[in-house]
This record gives structure tokens, C-alpha cells and sequence, in this order.
């Protein structure tokens, strides 16, 4: 009788450890990642491309005004290298929520800079098993769901290197969109509506704008992901066709 009761209590405590293993393994891929953006940084304005950058904001300028606009606008584009704007990306059980992170910030170009940059891009809401993202945009006090699905198709080449510790792969696309994702964190998810991948994307190089993740969270409990409730449903399409004819108003 002894025997017996070891032998089911031997049986009890090893299914017990399998279970928590097996949770442990399961909540490992629920993650809280910080980016930081910076805009235009990868551009050296005394660079060939940064000369071609300036000239092309002055080339239907007088000289005169050619020299003031350029003086102004590299100006303005050495404050925007210098700040940078912090991004959380929250990676939930089937679901990721991508929107600029809330900090407190004294410098007031940089929290013009957080607003605009929020109402400009706003916050993308992924399905991670059907690709459907949803990209929240507030227009003229109006909430818009933004419908649009993911198909990129990339290219994988055989760079690599290490991004806070984690093994990452350069991978492109024909839009000369350039990121790294690692496998090590198996959720297919972004920032922005970039995903698509074996993995999630640690950085990204996109049109002047470049997101690279300073910080990653393991998360202890499956995080609860909050969209807002009220809002128009429109396709990217439409939304972009809205846009172009509100600002002739």
C-alpha cells in the first residue's frame, strides 16, 4: 500500500513539473519590447546623400532663399537625430499592440515631437495568425480603424548580428525596407504593420525612420491587450483617398 501511494505521488509531482515546464515555455513568448525611433539618423549630412537630401528641399528656391532654407532645414534635421522617441510594442497570446510609449518628458520640442509623430502614425493592432492589422488613427477629433493585412514578401540574406543578446537576421523587401528579427522570440511581430517573419523584428529601417529595440521584457502573465471600442472601420485605401480630399478643404 506504501509502495503504491509513492508510486502515484512520484506520478503526481512529475506531471506537476511537466505542466509548469510546459507553462514556463508557453509564457517565455509573451513580450514587452521598447524602441526608440530616431529620424534620419542613418543619414550623415555632410555625406554625399545628406548634400542630395538638403538640395532637394532648395531646388525651386532663389539662391538667396536656397542658403536660408537649407541652413534652416539642416537644422531642423540635426534636433530630430538628436531626439529620440520611445515605442512599446506589447506581444500578447494571439495578438500585438505597437503605439508610442507615454513618458514624461520637460523638453518641449520632444513632446510636440510625441504627439505629432502619435497622430501622424498612431498604433497598429496585429492578428499575429491571419496577418489583419489594424492601424488607430485619430483624424479631426475622429477615431479611424485602418484596415489592411500583411503580405510583404521578404528576402533573407545571410547577415547577422546580436541585438541586446539576441541572435538576429537581416532580412529586406522590394521597398528597400530593411529589419532584423530573431528567431529566439517566435512571435511573427513588428513595429509599425511589419511582421511576416520567423520571428520579431528588432529593428527597422524604413524611409528616414529607424526603430531599434533598447529594451526586452519576458512578461509573467499573459498581458491584456486594449484597443479602443469606438471608431470608424475603413480600408487603408479609402482612408488614404479621405485624407487627400479633406486637405484640399
Amino acid at each position: 500500500m506504501q509502495k503504491k501511494l509513492l508510486i502515484i505521488g512520484y506520478l503526481l509531482i512529475t506531471s506537476l513539473l511537466f505542466c509548469i515546464k510546459a507553462q514556463n515555455k508557453e509564457l517565455s513568448n509573451y513580450h514587452q519590447i521598447t524602441y526608440d525611433l530616431s529620424l534620419f539618423d542613418k543619414i550623415n549630412l555632410n555625406s554625399e546623400q545628406g548634400k542630395k537630401a538638403l538640395d532637394s528641399v532648395t531646388k525651386n528656391s532663389s539662391n538667396k532663399d536656397a542658403e536660408i532654407i537649407k541652413s534652416k532645414t539642416e537644422n531642423l534635421m540635426r534636433i530630430l537625430q538628436s531626439n529620440k522617441i520611445p515605442f512599446l510594442l506589447t506581444i500578447g497570446e494571439n495578438a500585438s499592440y505597437f503605439t508610442v510609449k507615454e513618458e514624461l518628458t520637460e523638453n518641449m520640442f520632444k513632446k510636440l515631437m510625441q504627439e505629432g509623430i502619435s497622430d501622424k502614425i498612431g498604433s497598429f493592432y496585429t492578428e499575429l495568425n491571419t496577418g489583419k492589422v489594424i492601424n488607430i488613427r485619430n483624424y479631426r477629433g475622429n477615431t479611424y480603424f485602418i484596415e489592411d493585412k500583411q503580405n510583404k514578401k521578404w528576402t533573407i540574406t545571410n547577415e547577422r548580428k546580436n541585438i541586446l543578446g539576441y541572435k538576429c537576421i537581416k532580412a529586406t523587401d522590394s521597398d528597400n525596407t530593411v529589419v532584423w528579427y530573431t528567431e529566439d522570440i517566435k512571435s511573427t511581430s513588428g513595429p509599425l504593420e511589419f511582421s511576416g517573419l520567423e520571428g520579431t523584428i528588432l529593428e527597422l529601417n524604413l524611409n528616414g525612420m529607424h526603430f531599434i529595440a533598447t529594451e526586452i521584457k519576458k512578461l509573467e502573465k499573459v498581458p491584456k491587450i486594449k484597443i479602443p471600442k469606438k471608431g470608424k472601420v475603413i480600408s487603408k485605401e479609402d482612408f488614404e483617398k479621405f485624407i487627400k480630399e479633406s486637405e484640399k478643404e
